[in-house]
């Protein structure tokens, strides 16, 4: 799908991470939207892909239009629901988002209840 395997050396010549990145700007799902007011659905989150980038456009946002890190919590629970069914990919990926989540100056609490 993007050139040759890297485990077989080669460099890829394309960035799947790009081309997620625009696939959310194609559905306009950008930072300079109030998406802490929008939802996003990721039915199959895998390895966070779409998810991390996602989280991270939907926190600017919202630090953006003045959210403050207090209220972030309550404020973004419903923005992003996200499912994933392999429980090992499921822990690595929701350890990213938390890791995120605490980066983007909320407690680990909040991180915690975010990612429940």
């Amino acid at each position: 799908m993007y050139g040759r395997s890297l485990r077989d050396g080669a460099r890829s010549d394309l960035d799947p991470l790009g081309s997620y990145r625009a696939i959310l700007d194609l559905s306009g799902y950008s930072s300079d939207r109030p998406l802490h007011n929008k939802r996003f659905l990721e039915p199959s989150f895998g390895a966070g892909d779409f998810l991390l980038p996602a989280a991270q456009r939907l926190l600017s946002a919202f630090f953006r239009d003045g959210g403050a890190t207090g209220t972030a919590a309550a404020r973004l629970q419903n923005a992003i629901r996200a499912v994933e069914l392999h429980e090992h990919t499921f822990d690595e990926t929701a350890r990213q988002l938390r890791e995120l989540l605490v980066r983007s100056v909320l407690s680990k609490k909040d991180a915690d209840l975010l990612c429940s």
